[in-house]
């Protein structure tokens, strides 16, 4: 089961507040509630307060958050929306892969098919897939 647990408004994206506000929901937790997993998009502030305050959780990333930066920092390099989904369905076959194998066969797949896109595949390699791909979730 998915749930919030609680918000807060906070004066900037930054460490010290991240920390700060995930500290105060840990005293409210006590060490009798904590979470098994926490779900954030890819804010490295975050993450790192995530990592200092729980770090007996285990820590993802949403998809959908990951799909919107995406978009933004790759649909621009492709000329036609028929080119744009084939990549984003690739990049969703690595994503999704079911084992090792599967995970090397499409990335294989993504880099011959999209030789002439390498500025988007590098940036998916190296900004997501190769640093967080154990750490994807549906959210």
């Amino acid at each position: 089961m998915t749930f919030s647990v609680g918000s807060v408004y906070l004066e900037a994206e930054k460490e010290e507040n991240y920390t700060w506000a995930l500290g105060v929901l840990r005293d409210l937790l006590g060490d009798v509630c904590l979470p098994t997993m926490i779900i954030t998009d890819r804010e490295k502030a975050l993450m790192n307060a995530v990592a200092s305050k729980f770090p007996e959780s285990r820590h993802f990333l949403c998809t959908w958050h990951i799909a919107q930066n995406m978009f933004a920092k790759c649909k621009g390099h492709f000329t036609s929306n028929v080119r744009w989904e084939d990549f984003y369905n690739q990049f969703n076959r690595v994503m999704f892969a079911n084992s090792k194998k599967d995970f090397e066969d499409a990335a294989r797949v993504l880099h011959s098919d999209f030789a002439t896109s390498m500025k988007s595949v590098n940036y998916v390699m190296n900004q997501w897939i190769n640093p967080y791909k154990e750490r994807f979730v549906m959210a």
